[in-house]
């Protein structure tokens, strides 16, 4: 099977080992961003894959900057498996990985510095996704046609409230408060029933 590892703190080796994960098996590694914490152990799991004698191709796929410094790490040490660099997109989703029943996304988030999460869809459930995203689109028109008022909450949130007197009483929420959403809202429908 195919391994990914996500963020390289300085433990990841051990706990590696102590999970009987074989270092040849991984696949790609994926960097979330460039604080310390979450990358200072791939120098030494690299490393050690080379001492094992790794062969195989390795992706990585990180915020630019961190090729610079593998390859400095690395300048006077040849490394015996190519390495590639993906750098991460800016954004807000993008689809970075692409397997037989599984795509992996990065998502651009809002942190101290540049900063990404990652989540694996599973071909199935793209479907189902897609389907929950058309159904939200619907019922917000259905919504918005009804003319309900928008009422905007102290948390920042804008609800939505329409009601019909034969059925039930709908709110939805929009979620404005993600900065990387720039194009895009969260969208949160209750169905609250009379």
């Amino acid at each position: 099977g195919k391994y990914f590892l996500l963020d390289c703190g300085e433990g990841a080796q051990m706990q590696m080992r102590r999970a009987k994960v074989p270092f040849d098996n991984l696949s790609a590694i994926f960097i979330s961003h460039l604080h310390g914490d979450h990358y200072f152990g791939i120098f030494g799991l690299l490393a050690s894959m080379n001492l094992l004698g790794r062969k195989k191709h390795l992706k990585i796929y990180a915020p630019e900057g961190l090729e610079e410094l593998i390859r400095f790490q690395f300048r006077d040490q040849e490394l015996l498996f190519p390495l590639e660099f993906i750098p991460l997109p800016k954004e807000p989703f993008s689809c970075i990985y692409k397997g037989e029943n599984y795509t992996i996304h990065s998502i651009y988030l809002s942190h101290r510095i540049d900063c990404w999460g990652f989540y694996f869809v599973e071909k199935d459930i793209l479907v189902v996704y897609v389907l929950l995203m058309v159904l939200s689109f619907v019922l917000l028109l259905l919504l918005l046609l009804e003319k309900p008022s928008m009422k905007q909450q102290p948390n920042g949130r804008f609800i939505v409230d329409t009601s019909s007197p034969e059925s039930e009483v709908y709110k939805l929420v929009l979620d404005e408060e993600l900065p990387y959403l720039t194009n895009r809202t969260h969208l949160i429908l209750e169905v609250v029933h009379k």
